[in-house]
């Protein structure tokens, strides 16, 4: 018999880690679909004011030695990062345990995205390029 008192507990913190991960994956697949299409007013009503983008290329691949921070410097950012691959596709994947992005060209994983959400817009992004890094994603 189900303890009643873990239970009543238990089912609000179920349902606000519910609610959150569907908030994270809806912020998830419009950043995807504004990417993909390159839609730089989409992406700016996306992201909060002070979002930070952290690259991390390895020092193999470019990136800023800071994290790049508010709405118009990170959509700059990740517009040109897209563009400079025009054959890359935008996938939804999972990325430590919720909604992220990969890029992909050839079926090859060369970038992943973390995505943190506040309310209904992203305030953090970490872009993993890292070659080194991305060896799991690449396993058969």
């Amino acid at each position: 018999m189900p303890d009643l008192e873990v239970e009543r507990w238990y089912r609000p913190c179920r349902s606000a880690r519910t609610r959150t991960a569907r908030r994270t994956r809806n912020a998830v697949l419009r950043l995807r679909d504004a990417l993909h299409t390159c839609d730089v007013g989409a992406l700016r009503r996306l992201l909060h004011p002070r979002v930070s983008l952290v690259i991390d290329g390895g020092g193999i691949l470019p990136a800023p030695a800071h994290a790049v921070t508010g709405g118009v410097a990170v959509t700059r950012a990740l517009v040109q990062a897209i563009a400079g691959v025009p054959r890359a596709s935008i996938e939804e994947a999972h990325v430590n345990g919720q909604s992220g992005l990969t890029l992909r060209v050839a079926g090859r994983v060369i970038a992943v995205m973390g995505i943190g959400v506040r309310g209904q817009r992203i305030h953090q992004i970490w872009l993993i390029a890292n070659p080194v890094k991305l060896t799991d994603w690449n396993r058969p």
